[in-house]
């Protein structure tokens, strides 16, 4: 059985979903606020009038995003905790298939290799 070569653009479009107009307050993460592999740190809280300009992207859940920085390597899974959540415009996302481990099988593909001290 041979298995068929496609892009990554082909199942996993990229999309720069704009923050829509809301109320409240919501939790927005800067590029400084998630770690290398994935790791979120405390978000600031937000309102549509006051958030910063980069603050203007609003993934799904299952998106992947990776930093767009040069040297960068910073990569993001959406899951239901972050949902309605800002992110910085620092990040671009793959929009997710309805494969059930697409994300995380992105997620791990794309993270840095960690090194093992001997």
């Amino acid at each position: 059985m041979s298995w068929p070569i496609r892009f990554l653009a082909e199942v996993a479009p990229i999309r720069s979903r704009k923050a829509e107009l809301f109320d409240g307050v919501r939790r927005y993460y800067s590029t400084g606020a998630v770690g290398a592999h994935g790791e979120l740190a405390a978000p600031e809280s937000v309102t549509f009038s006051e958030r910063p300009s980069r603050a203007n992207c609003m993934p799904r859940i299952g998106d992947v995003g990776f930093a767009r920085m040069n040297g960068t390597q910073k990569v993001v899974l959406i899951s239901e905790a972050e949902l309605g959540s800002l992110f910085s415009t620092g990040f671009c996302f793959l929009e997710h298939s309805d494969d059930l481990f697409f994300g995380e099988s992105v997620l791990h593909a794309c993270l840095p290799v960690k090194q093992t001290p001997f």
